[in-house]
């Protein structure tokens, strides 16, 4: 696997290409340009901190600031995961013609998903320091980064090369996401979960909660940029997030090169 890597990242031009053409393609005509890439968490944010601190009134400071720490991760995991999974079968005519490592279409799709995420974090940074949310653990940042684009690579290689063998995947992974978002403390905080787990004397049941791989990396996003959690829920959160981003990613490449011989045929 790490013989793979390393000659796809000899044809890193190829992917800086791909990426690049990706992104003028999205935003070609449009007047606002990258700021698109905000624009959907940010109105979600703005939805949901109507609905849940005026209306059902979850009580939380800052409450905006506190969705948009879960609301941009997890965006820039289902766009991901979205475009990786057509990734092979929208590139299928040049797959066909030019002999080049097949992830490069996988991957280019996520890291410009991953342009647009960084993009979003640079508006944000500034607002979260207004609000005084600034701290040394923002030096954490670039490390739960590379944990979440290592899982989200997992994921996405495993998505394009079992949609091109099995065409229902891309509609029962907009399922799984829906359910999947849910179940992420994405617009509620974690210490809701913790509170109804103990009330009903499951609190033996929370670190089932967090082997949710999505749910310890939100929760480890959070502690960077919003608001410091327990040592008890890192001691979790941290290795659920690493060894499950390590695992998505061998199993990911090894269901790609095991079905992209069939590619070709499929296509």
């Amino acid at each position: 696997m790490i013989r793979r890597f390393i000659k796809i990242a000899k044809d890193h031009e190829i992917v800086y290409s791909l990426v690049v053409k990706e992104l003028k393609v999205r935003y070609r005509g449009s007047y606002l340009g990258f700021l698109y890439a905000l624009l959907n968490p940010l109105v979600t944010a703005i939805v949901f901190s109507i609905v849940f601190s005026l209306i059902i009134r979850i009580k939380q400071d800052d409450f905006a600031l506190f969705l948009l720490c879960g609301i941009m991760p997890w965006v820039f995991f289902q766009q991901s995961l979205s475009q990786a999974s057509t990734s092979i079968i929208h590139n299928s005519n040049l797959i066909k013609k030019v002999m080049l490592p097949r992830e490069i279409f996988p991957i280019s799709s996520i890291l410009s998903c991953l342009v647009n995420f960084i993009l979003g974090l640079c508006v944000v940074l500034p607002f979260l320091a207004a609000y005084g949310r600034v701290s040394w653990n923002w030096a954490f940042l670039p490390l739960i980064l590379i944990v979440h684009l290592v899982f989200t690579l997992g994921i996405g290689l495993f998505l394009a090369a079992t949609n091109v063998m099995f065409r229902d995947i891309g509609n029962l992974i907009e399922i799984v996401l829906f359910v999947w978002f849910y179940g992420t403390p994405i617009f509620y905080p974690l210490h809701m979960v913790q509170d109804g787990m103990a009330a009903k004397g499951w609190s033996h049941l929370f670190p089932l909660y967090l082997m949710n791989p999505m749910a310890s990396i939100i929760t480890l996003y959070r502690h960077a940029l919003f608001e410091a959690e327990s040592a008890t829920v890192l001691k979790v959160a941290v290795p659920v997030a690493i060894v499950s981003s390590v695992l998505a990613l061998v199993i990911g490449q090894f269901v790609f090169q095991k079905l992209q011989k069939n590619f070709a045929k499929e296509l």
